[in-house]
């Protein structure tokens, strides 16, 4: 038998729905089943252990459905069934639909207030060995979960969840809380017996622990291997949940410290995380931990705290980079640990901040004599700031050597005139980048390691040499199409290279440092007659 036996056929016509989600609340009993869609919504609420397949030999029976219900949506689009739920423990899978078909499948788990009673006296009741288990009895109705209860170090959940109720024994009136707690101590303790391979498994563990962390871990500033990588170095024992928070945020800060994708999100995470004073974290100071390891916090205090006071002062880059492509983020750069050893420095350096970035010194110094690139300052180069898609099309253009074409006007955000107008127009001219969409050419935005490759590729790809878009960077799959060949190209002749971990960080901001190394790898590149 069909589904539409099920629920009532809708009169009108009603637009697929978006997504439904469920939410229990034990304090009132009450279920919410909300979504997205226009007119008329239906919902059917299965009884426990039954659905669709149950129909045919349950049809008599009144033992199929809990709940069945129409509403309809509101103007903003958005629909809502709450219901008192009165039924036993169990899982309840819902089918919302409309008259075009069943768009969404859903379930929740409900546990009677007698079960949540029994559980929560018992959890209350014990000792640190009977908690295992315990929720091994429950695990259903806390929702921990088969793959979590079984990959978790038991005593590390149980130590966590023996010092909550220590603090603050479970409330009944509260079996929300209760289910949380356990469920994230479970996730908590399977990351501890590092065997979290999905981060997906443990996502909800983000914003229970610390919203901040929620925050660094759902963004872009890290990219996924790093997130992968900062959880698999959480491995260890716990026994609460702010032993486990300090030593996230302790991790996060070693990570992004050495590999930070900017010096706003070097300064940024010190700032949320560390109780280091703001007002300490100079460019100076910050050039002297930036893309280094440390072994803790105290080590990188230790190194803030032995630098000298800074005495530059902050500027435009003049003759900077920019980026090519259609992505708005900035292309690719190259890391400490990309560089080949460096040569002894040049005496011709006048900048008092690079020693920290000692990877790129000669390719800063060569630049800078040919007049490429130049500082903030006379003493400051900045070399862990980002560089925009304007201020590498020009740096380009200048190694290049090209004949300069006046700018017409083509841009809305270009203004003629400008100190980077006749640069833009050159880089267009000869095909090495293009505007991002709606007359823009993206002036201001940070340019990413893939798309400063496109650029260059564009620039030199009648003669480079490429044979293919593969490439043997780990994190290979997350460039973006239009710059795999690019990519590739330039890692085969030797242009671009991986960090020590062999990323290539494509969608991470480059950085002036970095932008130096490629072009000056790109001028001896030129200059050894490959073109």
């Amino acid at each position: 038998m069909k589904k539409i036996f099920l629920i009532t056929v809708l009169a009108c016509s009603i637009s697929v729905t978006a997504f439904a989600d469920s939410a229990v609340d034990y304090k009132t009993d009450k279920v919410t089943i909300s979504g997205k869609a226009s007119g008329k919504v239906g919902v059917t609420v299965f009884c426990p252990n039954m659905w669709f397949e149950n129909i045919e030999e349950n049809v008599l029976s009144n033992n199929i459905v809990s709940y069945n219900m129409q509403t309809k949506a509101n103007a903003e689009g958005e629909y809502n069934f709450t219901f008192k739920q009165k039924d036993a423990t169990g899982l309840y899978r819902y089918s919302v639909s409309s008259n075009k078909g069943y768009t969404e499948d859903g379930s929740f788990v409900f546990v009677s207030k007698a079960d949540r009673n029994a559980i929560v006296d018992a959890l209350n009741g014990a000792t640190e060995g009977s908690i295992p288990g315990i929720c091994g009895t429950y695990k259903f109705e806390l929702e921990i979960g088969d793959n979590i209860f079984a990959k978790a170090d038991q005593m590390t959940a149980a130590k966590i969840i023996a010092k909550c109720i220590e603090e603050n024994p479970f409330d009944k009136e509260d079996f929300r809380t209760v289910s949380d707690t356990v469920k994230t101590a479970y996730q908590i303790g399977a990351i501890a017996a590092g065997k979290i391979t999905d981060l997906n498994e443990i996502k909800d563990v983000y914003s229970v622990v610390d919203t901040k962390i929620s925050d660094w871990m759902s963004s872009d500033k890290i990219s996924g291997l790093r997130k992968n990588q900062i959880v698999s170095a959480l491995n260890g024992s716990y026994s609460s949940f702010n032993e486990f928070s300090r030593r996230f945020a302790d991790t996060i800060v070693l990570f992004v410290v050495e590999q930070p994708n900017g010096m706003d999100n070097l300064k940024q995470v010190i700032r949320d995380f560390t109780d280091i004073s703001a007002s300490s974290l100079t460019n100076k100071a910050c050039d002297a931990i930036l893309g280094k390891k440390f072994a803790s916090i105290q080590a990188i205090k230790d190194a803030l705290s032995a630098v000298p006071s800074e005495t530059g002062t902050g500027g435009a880059i003049s003759g900077g980079g920019g980026g090519g492509g259609n992505n708005s983020t900035p292309p690719v750069s190259i890391s400490p640990s990309m560089v080949i050893t460096p040569t002894p420095k040049s005496p011709v350096m006048k900048f008092e901040d690079i020693d920290s970035v000692s990877w790129a010194y000669e390719s800063i110094a060569s630049l800078a004599k040919d007049g490429v690139i130049s500082g903030r300052s006379e003493s400051v180069f900045d070399p862990m700031g980002n560089v925009t898609r304007e201020e590498f099309g020009k740096m380009l253009v200048c190694v290049l050597k090209l004949d300069i074409v006046s700018y017409n006007g083509e841009y809305t955000d270009v203004t003629n005139g400008e100190w980077y107008s006749d640069y833009i127009a050159t880089a267009i001219a000869n095909n090495i980048c293009q505007g991002i969409g709606g007359n823009n050419f993206g002036v201001g935005l940070p340019i990413t390691r893939q798309d400063m490759c496109v650029m260059i590729y564009n620039a030199i790809k009648g003669y480079a040499g490429v044979k293919s878009e593969e490439n043997s960077f780990i994190d290979g799959a997350s460039i973006s199409d239009y710059a795999k060949m690019a990519v590739s190209s330039l890692a085969e002749i030797d242009l671009v290279h991986g960090t020590d971990t062999k990323e290539f960080l494509p969608k991470n901001n480059t950085t002036r440092a970095e932008a130096a190394v490629l072009l000056n790898a790109l001028k001896n590149y030129l200059e050894r007659g490959n073109n």
